[in-house]
């Protein structure tokens, strides 16, 4: 369930676009959770196994409360796993000091990984099993071990959590890791909070899942049966899809929890790999980075523990009640959040929420290839038609992605134009399919001079990112876009030469 205000000119909007002529949303809600939508269920069969998560996951409740009581003993639970193989597990749990979550560009991984091994407990997560990242994190930890703990039988400390049948899951099987946790197979990875991925750190940090399935099962029943009930959702989508319809397109995102809130970062992740490739996409930028804009057009989602529509005195503003994971509404939130992304696609003419064909492009070998990089640039730059800014770092050293981060926001500070600046590889699996759309931004590809060069024979995480740049280079190339390949020392120089006289 979902409890929202707008602000007073979002409810006049609201009031002008009651007679747009659109598709029955309400009836496409019912028929999609009743599982009568026959045409749509027929051509997204291979992704809409979400809809009856709940049902399933509440047959296997017992499975992971057992489980869970069995591994009591770890002082330490890490998710490896890229994009919402990481950011789903810390959705679905509480704050909890046990959990850590570790994807591909995390520069803290010899300390939490590696060291007091028999102390953790490892759950891989990936749905097709063959995520580059988390193959390469789990070989060399397998490696690592192998060396250094000879008499460790570390498969035991070992928990896959993947797709039956995938390359984890037979890995896993031949190497007798402790567990192997199947999800259901047609779900895509960011529409998977309700399934193992996000019940098994949910159980382990103290929730009550079976409460949380219930709430979600009892909501959908409602939205099935009570046209009054889909009515309230049913006017927030059309309002969101009517602004992006007019151009209002950047949706800023708030948090009360600021940008600790796995909330913000699955929304934006499921908004622009899901939305992006709609006529009408929206541009989902974090407001931690962009707390200076003045740009009228946005639009600000704000998760409020006040619930007000005069939360953080925005003017353009839906204030959602905040939920928190383990509180008597979350699991109807992240659910009916799914239902909205899923259905603006619908209404912007069946383009398809649940893939990222440019992102798993860039997963592709042949485009994996490293080389030597230096500076360039692809396309004029025209200060007048940029939508958005991306940052984009490859550096793997925690100390140059702060002080590059930092010069990026002292300068960016006055100029007031929306920017991402993300981290490589994760970003990839979070916002990488809207930044590979000519959507008018820039992109800046920032990297460092110590990226390694190696062949992809020799794997690790720091010629990874070489491989992975020159995959984003010649993707951008081939979608015509306006870039700029970087070396973070120059990041001052060149954002001085690109944006002279704004600040």
């Amino acid at each position: 369930m979902i409890k929202y205000n707008l602000s007073n000119k979002l409810q006049n909007t609201l009031k002008n676009i009651e007679n747009v002529d659109i598709i029955d949303i309400s009836e496409f809600i019912k028929k999609l959770l009743s599982k009568n939508n026959s045409n749509y269920n027929n051509q997204y069969s291979e992704y809409i196994d979400w809809i009856n998560s709940a049902e399933f996951m509440n047959t296997q409740i017992s499975g992971i409360n057992e489980f869970v009581s069995r591994i009591k003993s770890f002082k330490k639970f890490i998710f490896v796993g890229m994009g919402a193989s990481s950011i789903v597990p810390k959705l679905m749990s509480n704050d909890d000091e046990k959990l850590l979550y570790i994807d591909g560009s995390d520069s803290c991984l010899n300390n939490e990984l590696f060291n007091n091994p028999k102390n953790n407990l490892i759950f891989f997560v990936s749905k097709t099993g063959s995520t580059l990242e988390t193959k390469t994190i789990m070989n060399n930890y397998i490696n690592y071990i192998t060396e250094n703990y000879p008499d460790f039988k570390y498969n035991d400390n070992l928990i896959a959590i993947t797709d039956h049948g995938s390359e984890l899951y037979d890995f896993a099987v031949k190497n007798n890791f402790r567990e192997v946790f199947s999800n259901l197979p047609n779900m895509s990875g960011r529409f998977s909070p309700i399934s193992f991925t996000g019940l098994i750190p949910a159980a382990i940090s103290g929730i009550n899942i079976k409460n949380l399935l219930d709430n979600i099962t009892e909501y959908k029943k409602l939205l099935i049966s009570n046209n009054l009930q889909r009515k309230n959702l049913v006017k927030l989508i059309t309002l969101i899809y009517k602004l992006a319809n007019n151009k209002n397109n950047i949706f800023r995102l708030y948090s009360p929890h600021k940008n600790n809130d796995s909330k913000i970062i699955w929304l934006q992740q499921m908004i622009a790999e899901s939305l992006s490739k709609n006529p009408n996409y929206l541009i989902p930028i974090l407001a931690e980075h962009n707390s200076h804009l003045n740009t009228k057009a946005i639009i600000n989602i704000v998760f409020s523990n006040e619930n007000t529509k005069e939360s953080y005195n925005l003017a353009n503003t839906i204030s959602i009640y905040d939920c928190i994971p383990g509180s008597e509404n979350f699991g109807s939130l992240v659910y009916t959040i799914m239902i909205i992304i899923s259905s603006l696609s619908f209404i912007d003419g069946n383009n398809n929420p649940y893939t990222q064909p440019d992102v798993e492009k860039a997963k592709n070998p042949k485009y994996l290839e490293a080389s030597i990089i230096s500076d360039e640039t692809h396309n004029n730059i025209s200060k007048n038609k940029i939508n958005y800014i991306s940052f984009l770092l490859f550096i793997n050293d925690k100390k140059e992605i702060k002080k590059s981060i930092k010069i990026i926001l002292n300068k960016m500070k006055n100029i007031d134009i929306p920017i991402f600046v993300d981290i490589a590889p994760s970003y990839l699996h979070t916002t990488g399919e809207l930044h590979k759309k000519n959507y008018g931004a820039l992109h800046l590809l920032i990297y460092s001079d110590s990226i390694n060069t190696n062949n992809l024979d020799n794997l690790n995480l720091n010629n990874l990112l070489n491989m992975q740049i020159n995959a984003e280079i010649k993707i951008l190339k081939e979608n015509k876009l306006t870039f700029q390949l970087v070396s973070a020392n120059n990041l001052t120089k060149i954002i001085n030469k690109n944006f002279k006289g704004f600040i």
